[in-house]
């Protein structure tokens, strides 16, 4: 799912046993799981994310393939769900708002806290 003046967000989860499309949320994506060395351990650990970009991928965190993906769709000989013309200015959006911010790494938090990445 792309967010209309950013990128993709990276995670889009589907709570209850349906996993139907009205109770579907973007997700915090900023959790980890850790090995437990006593049972009363957590497995989890989750961070609070920082700003919305905490929330959207980079180019090597899965933006390049939706970029890639979107594009080819704009190139068949019938539209899909959307126009091929929706797909590839989508596709350009996001590759500009990427672009811009020289995020190619995976985001960490000095990525998406404005330090500019050399590619």
């Amino acid at each position: 799912m792309k967010r209309p003046d950013g990128s993709f967000f990276e995670s889009i989860a589907g709570p209850g046993k349906e996993k139907l499309p009205q109770d579907r949320e973007i997700a915090n994506p900023n959790w980890r799981t850790q090995i437990k060395e006593k049972a009363a351990d957590q497995g989890l650990r989750v961070q609070n994310p920082t700003s919305p970009l905490s929330y959207q991928v980079s180019f090597r965190s899965g933006g390049g393939m939706a970029i890639a993906a979107l594009a080819l769709a704009s190139t068949m000989p019938a539209d899909g769900d959307f126009s091929r013309a929706t797909y590839l200015r989508t596709a350009e959006e996001a590759s500009g708002f990427l672009r811009q911010r020289k995020l190619w790494r995976c985001p960490s938090e000095t990525d998406w806290n404005g330090v500019r990445l050399e590619h």
